[in-house]
């Protein structure tokens, strides 16, 4: 296990058990907020915790569905110190797995939810710094995992995304995925059910332009 506290963010390497229960130490201190864990010796999913749908439910980091229950989690969500596992082939079996964690950390990294409104004047996400880059999920099937960054679109709204579960060529002045990066958070611009539907949930994580700055400003 190497951890950074820093960033609130560590790298596990486990062969699990096989046993509801078994647990993994993760070093953050904090309990992590974002996990994704791998089968390095399978073709198994790329599974994933997200504490806005809690530890009954996993995402699938390389598929277009919704969340899903489950039994990856043993039900029990990750506190300070330890990951809990259930028995699933997928997180926990005799073969060699690896997990990245992630926590938030004020002024560089933010995980959460938002609820979309269906309007290009669209939800505000406060994150409490202006982000670089952004990771969103809509908990709808059909709809991919997607990413901006402020290298790529480099002035507002940022509309140049790529799909980490898809075979897709960058995806250029997509109005579907349009959002302003802000000094304080980031704004939804567009209405479409893949960033912003009406009453649909998405889950995110985003990382700060300038992490820990005082003076961060719009652009």
């Amino acid at each position: 296990m190497r951890a950074n506290t820093t960033a609130g963010f560590s790298i596990i390497s486990y062969t699990g058990n096989g046993a509801a229960g078994a647990t993994v130490g993760h070093g953050l201190g904090v309990a992590p907020q974002f996990i994704v864990i791998k089968n390095r010796d399978g073709t198994n999913n790329w599974n994933i915790y997200h504490s806005s749908i809690g530890e009954t439910k996993f995402f699938q980091f390389d598929k277009d569905v919704a969340s899903a229950n489950t039994a990856k989690w043993n039900n029990t969500a990750p506190n300070s110190t330890v990951i809990t596992l259930g028995t699933s082939s997928g997180t926990n079996n005799s073969s060699s797995m690896i997990a990245y964690c992630f926590a938030p950390v004020e002024g560089y990294s933010a995980i959460g939810s938002y609820t979309g409104n269906g309007s290009t004047d669209g939800s505000f996400v406060y994150t409490g710094f202006k982000p670089a880059f952004l990771l969103v999920k809509p908990d709808k099937a059909l709809t991919s995992w997607w990413i901006l960054d402020y290298l790529r679109s480099d002035y507002n709204p940022a509309d140049e995304s790529v799909y980490p579960n898809e075979n897709l060529a960058e995806d250029s002045n997509n109005a579907d995925r349009r959002v302003d990066f802000l000094s304080n958070g980031f704004k939804l611009k567009g209405t479409s059910e893949h960033s912003n539907e009406n009453g649909t949930s998405y889950i995110y994580y985003a990382v700060a332009e300038n992490p820990f700055a005082l003076n961060a400003r719009a652009r």
